[in-house]
């Protein structure tokens, strides 16, 4: 299940929240305790990450590599393909892990992907609207990353340059929209980390890890 973005300005925002469940998407407007609407994917995977960009406009990405844009018109939600684009379409295939919307673009229309599994080292994608490239850094330059379970993604959306993603070995980060990446030590331990938030007001990062507790830092 997944929220909207933080606005104190529109505390009925809130209450919107969506839920994956196969290749569903079941979206409430009174934070769960109904749901009212609800769209098919028409995907081969089934939805895994959700991340929402505003209230009208959902990401979704799914097992079989898959990445869905939803947008409310009126009463309705529409799902549109993004992973094929046509001036660059993800080239990858697999699960994606998590998605991560670019606060750097105002429209809401590019995002970042993380891809699980192995076999390839770039695990982070970034989508501008029309296309997709890799946001791994560069291989053999030592500040790219390496070629393990990616599990969590954020972009820090009051400084949205900075990236952090949870892999099967800690946490990572990169102050240059994925261009370059450094492992973000500071006490962790080098053990998966399966999920990611930022505090909106009080500038923690929290990692949550597989067997070895819940951590913060402060940004």
């Amino acid at each position: 299940v997944v929220g909207t973005p933080y606005n104190p300005t529109r505390p009925a925002d809130a209450k919107v929240v969506a839920l994956g469940s196969g290749q569903r998407v079941y979206l409430s407007k009174d934070f769960g305790k109904t749901w009212p609407s609800s769209v098919s994917l028409g995907t081969k995977g089934s939805a895994f990450a959700l991340a929402f960009a505003s209230p009208t406009r959902l990401y979704v990405g799914t097992t079989a590599g898959e990445v869905l844009r939803l947008d409310l018109a009126g009463t309705s939600w529409t799902a549109t393909p993004i992973h094929s684009a046509t001036a660059g379409p993800l080239p990858l295939k697999g699960l994606v892990s998590d998605v991560a919307i670019d606060w750097t673009d105002a429209s809401g229309a590019s995002v970042y992907i993380a891809f699980g599994g192995s076999g390839d080292y770039r695990h982070v994608w970034h989508y501008n609207g029309s296309r997709w490239d890799a946001r791994s850094g560069a291989a053999g330059s030592g500040h790219n990353l390496l070629d393990v379970e990616h599990n969590a993604l954020i972009v820090d959306r009051q400084s949205p340059k900075d990236l952090y993603v949870g892999a099967d070995i800690g946490v990572w980060h990169s102050p240059d929209k994925g261009a370059t990446w450094e492992p973000l030590p500071n006490g962790l331990p080098d053990a998966p980390v399966f999920d990611l938030q930022i505090h909106a007001t009080r500038r923690l990062l929290r990692a949550s890890t597989h067997g070895r507790g819940l951590y913060e830092f402060n940004l």
